[in-house]
């Protein structure tokens, strides 16, 4: 015979269950694509490294396990299963959550003076970061100069094409820039952009600079049609990292 005790133990248990639940939906499985601490939360840069990195592979290794902490919400924010896919736009974002667009502060000699050396990054700064952890990764990829010296960002070589990741506006475009440049139809991917949200003042003093870049980005090919300056105009070499 069920006793009041008994009852009143189940449903204590019933009621643990459901706040762990509710914690751990909270935390990792919520999914709000269009919300900004979304992205807060999961490129929070105090949780994902300890402040002693110096090298790529310290940083892509962090970066793999925050990966796959939120693997499902990013699943659902990228629109793609591929991992190989998943783990590079993981990356981009990560780097365009790190810093801030605006002067340019930083001698860039290095992954160190990237990391720790100021919070604001221009499209070179933007570009050179990912380009370290994504050759540290392994990915196929070249940087790209555009408009005489207009804007820089990194083509990457998924299912076989080159694709763009321009980590400066947080914009995936599933066609390389001579594609864009012929009329090709693209598929645009754009993630949150922490200079255009409101509540983010160190923004507001650049924010009409990266819109310009943002259009350009987007109206490549249309309204926009810049030379292209050349290819690996970033040599890694010259960087330690």
């Amino acid at each position: 015979m069920i006793t009041f005790l008994k009852i009143q133990f189940i449903f204590f248990l019933l009621l643990i269950s459901a706040a762990v639940g509710a914690f751990f939906y909270w935390k990792y499985d919520r999914i709000l694509p269009d919300n900004p601490a979304t992205y807060y939360e999961i490129f929070n840069k105090a949780e994902i490294l300890d402040g002693n990195e110096q090298t790529a592979a310290e940083v892509d290794a962090k970066l793999d396990k925050r990966l796959a902490q939120y693997q499902k919400t990013w699943i659902f924010l990228t629109g793609t299963q591929d991992p190989i896919k998943l783990k590079a736009l993981f990356y981009m974002n990560f780097v365009r959550m790190y810093g801030f667009y605006g002067p340019r502060e930083l001698k860039e000699n290095s992954l160190k003076e990237i990391l720790w050396g100021g919070q604001y990054f221009q499209c070179g700064t933007f570009t050179t970061f990912l380009a370290m952890l994504l050759d540290q990764a392994g990915y196929e990829f070249r940087t790209v100069s555009i408009g005489g010296g207009a804007h820089g960002y990194i083509e990457v070589k998924f299912d076989g094409r080159w694709q763009i990741l321009d980590p400066t506006t947080n914009l995936w475009i599933d066609k390389s820039t001579e594609e864009l440049l012929t009329g090709e139809k693209r598929t645009e991917k754009r993630f949150f952009l922490k200079t255009f949200y409101y509540q983010n003042p160190k923004g507001a003093d650049v924010l009409l600079q990266i819109a310009n870049v943002f259009s350009l980005m987007t109206k490549m090919g249309s309204g926009y049609q810049p030379k292209i300056d050349g290819y690996n105009y970033i040599d890694l070499n010259t960087y330690k990292y």
